[in-house]
């Protein structure tokens, strides 16, 4: 049984996931996953969807390059901006923050955007989420313009992220009614809590790739008492198998992996709440 959430703690995100090096005891075999068709849901929880590519250069990076990439895409990503962010390098084994420039271009509605930086290509797309057969010709588009101006060598790391955001009107609930999914709680232990984090690594392909799954609570979103985000984050990890011409079938193993993984994580209560679409 959960608690109403009134605040979130990003301390819970300390906790470690499972390594990649830790034994399954039981998995669907890899064909499975590839066989299973994306379901579509009226209420559909994704929050947000990204794919990030961070690239190994042909070349110097050139300040020119978002300009000349923007003015392929524009028709499409009509609007600009410059935003700047914080990121983090290991230099002697101290950490130290340094700040990045970085060009956005997005879409009239601002719903869909793309991110260019340094040697790395985003391609993000908010709520409502119109599906993999609009995002995936977006995600290719701005990698084929980035491409032709920077004549990449290969890529450094490849991430499909999908963010979900349940949200509940109840003001308690027990998680195992609603997901396959959850913090064990043992017999001994307090059986209704609050806040909590709780998530595992799945290596998929050999180990080439892996899947975080993560299941946490989240400030109540308004008109909710209950907050959850399920957060499924599929990524490259040995970058030497993934070569530029392959960028179009990894999508399609990230996202049908991710797709069956969301799938395992829900009970068909939970599911009629999101009204699946025929």
């Amino acid at each position: 049984m959960l608690k109403k959430v009134s605040a979130f703690s990003s301390d819970f995100f300390s906790l470690r996931p499972v390594g990649r090096d830790c034994k399954i005891s039981s998995r669907p075999s890899e064909s499975c996953w590839k066989m299973s068709s994306e379901r579509k849901y009226k209420n559909s929880p994704i929050g947000e969807a990204v794919c990030e590519l961070r690239i190994i250069p042909g070349s110097p990076w050139d300040l020119a390059v978002p300009g000349l990439v923007y003015e392929r895409l524009k028709k499409t990503f009509p609007k600009r901006r410059q935003v700047k962010t914080v990121g983090a390098t290991l230099t002697g084994g101290a950490v130290t923050t340094v700040e990045v420039e970085r060009l956005q271009f997005m879409q009239e509605d601002e719903k869909a955007l793309v991110v260019i930086g340094k040697d790395v290509l985003a391609v993000s797309r908010l709520n409502p989420y119109p599906g993999w057969e609009t995002y995936r010709p977006m995600i290719l588009d701005a990698f084929t313009a980035y491409k032709e101006i920077t004549n990449p060598t290969s890529f450094q790391r490849l991430g499909l992220r999908y963010v979900n955001q349940v949200n509940f009107k109840e003001d308690r609930i027990q998680l195992e009614d609603f997901f396959e999914f959850y913090p064990f709680v043992g017999k001994l232990l307090p059986q209704d809590h609050g806040t909590f984090i709780v998530g595992i690594e799945l290596p998929f392909t050999g180990g080439r790739d892996n899947l975080r799954l993560q299941l946490a609570t989240n400030p109540a979103a308004p008109g909710s008492k209950l907050s959850l985000t399920l957060d499924l984050d599929y990524f490259l990890m040995d970058p030497t198998n993934v070569g530029l011409s392959d960028l179009e079938k990894w999508l399609e193993q990230a996202h049908s992996a991710l797709a069956e993984t969301f799938e395992g994580c829900l009970k068909d209560s939970l599911r009629k709440r999101f009204q699946e679409m025929d």
